[in-house]
């Protein structure tokens, strides 16, 4: 789960609080180090994505970009905790609850008009301690309306270390073996169900990973309603101790 809607959930995974009052700053030719707010930078894809540190639950993650482009590292993370305190990601969508706060080339399409063109690239690189705790996760919102709570979070984790061992039904989508499982979540404003696909052989990358297959199996299998907006996608680490080191080389969404 990421750290970027607006829910600040202690489980990794947005936090479902609206990013008001953030200050979106632009990279310098040098690197320039957020701990806070966001950073616009262009890539692939829909083309704007923001940079956001999304220390939502005791991190002190600082990211860094030097190119304006869609990557990132982490310099510093030394908070830890029992769950994410931290998801530092690259996102594109509407992060807010009240509405706005959208990425310059994204569409919040209802499911049944998505079609099979989603897809998502990600690849990670650096080097974390050896004792860190953390996965990459590409995170997705799904709500009823561009305004309100989102009611359906789909997370896929594709590379992690020191993690606990993973749990739910082994399911084969579209060629590649995920654990996958459910969850309520809630706080107090907002309720939603979390769907985890966790892979079951890591990889450093993913590269043109079609979303649509994944958002199919929670429709066909758990409560996607066909008329969901997809609000939000995000890639980026999810932090239970440490993380400086860690590097995303690239990162782009196609719809």
């Amino acid at each position: 789960m990421c750290a970027a809607i607006a829910v600040a959930v202690a489980v990794g995974g947005p936090s479902l609080t609206a990013m008001t009052g953030l200050v979106a700053i632009t990279p310098a030719s040098a690197s320039t180090c957020i701990s806070s707010g966001y950073m616009l930078v262009s890539g692939e894809g829909v083309g704007t994505y923001k940079l956001n540190p999304d220390n939502y639950d005791g991190g002190n993650a600082d990211v860094c970009n030097s190119d304006g482009d869609a990557d990132f590292s982490i310099q510093s993370q030394t908070a830890s905790g029992n769950s994410p305190v931290a998801y530092p990601n690259l996102d594109a969508g509407c992060n807010s609850n009240v509405g706005g706060n959208c990425s310059s080339g994204w569409t919040q399409e209802e499911y049944s008009s998505l079609g099979s063109d989603p897809s998502v690239s990600f690849a990670i690189g650096g080097s974390p301690g050896a004792s860190d705790e953390w996965d990459a996760l590409v995170d997705n919102w799904w709500a009823a309306s561009t305004t309100g709570c989102p009611n359906v979070e789909v997370g896929i984790i594709y590379d992690g270390a020191n993690l606990s061992a993973a749990s739910g039904s082994l399911v084969t989508i579209n060629g590649t073996s995920y654990y996958y499982k459910t969850e309520a979540r809630s706080n107090a404003s907002c309720s939603w169900t979390y769907y985890l696909f966790r892979q079951q052989t890591f990889t450093s990358s993913i590269s043109s990973l079609n979303l649509e297959p994944l958002f199919a199996y929670v429709y066909a299998n758990g409560t996607l309603p066909s008329t969901d907006l997809w609000r939000y996608c995000g890639g980026g680490f999810e932090l239970w101790s440490g993380g400086s080191g860690l590097e995303t080389t690239s990162f782009s969404i196609s719809q």
